[in-house]
């Protein structure tokens, strides 16, 4: 099973929330939306508050073409549920 930290506290959106993605996902988004492989990421709400009744860890991956990574304009990271 793969340790992954959450150092950098690295943000992504998440539908209407925010997920805090792994560093190893941050650092290597093109690999990880090439594989496909989903990830454990932490939901969070406005401001970084917890959404009441909301699971704290879900499975998501990056969704790459939401935000434009293979062009010169990348925008936010964006990731989908897994």
């Amino acid at each position: 099973m793969t340790e992954y930290t959450y150092t950098r506290q690295f943000a992504a959106h998440y539908g209407n929330a925010t997920a805090i993605v792994p560093d190893q996902v941050a650092e290597d988004q093109r690999g990880w939306d090439e594989s496909g492989k989903s990830f454990p990421a932490i939901r969070a709400g406005a401001f970084g508050n917890p959404l009441p009744g909301a699971p704290r860890k879900v499975r998501v991956r990056v969704d790459g073409e939401a935000y434009g990574l293979y062009t010169p304009g990348t925008g936010d990271m964006v990731v989908k549920s897994a």
